[in-house]
């Protein structure tokens, strides 16, 4: 019983790295992480170049 348990479980196992390599959704959850990357680069650079202003400005 334990060797067919592990035996399945293996079989299993192939199955989803199998499946996980062939998702056909994965580049759309890439576009979105660096599209949601992308715009939070960008508040980042207006929040650096906004803060800058005030420093400048207090010099």
């Amino acid at each position: 019983m334990k060797i067919t348990e592990s035996l399945v479980l293996s079989v299993l196992h192939f199955l989803s790295q199998i499946i996980l390599l062939q998702k056909p959704s994965e580049p759309q959850e890439r576009k979105k992480e660096s599209s949601i990357r992308s715009s939070t680069h960008v508040d980042i650079q207006a929040h650096h170049s906004s803060s800058g202003q005030t420093s400048s400005t207090k010099a």
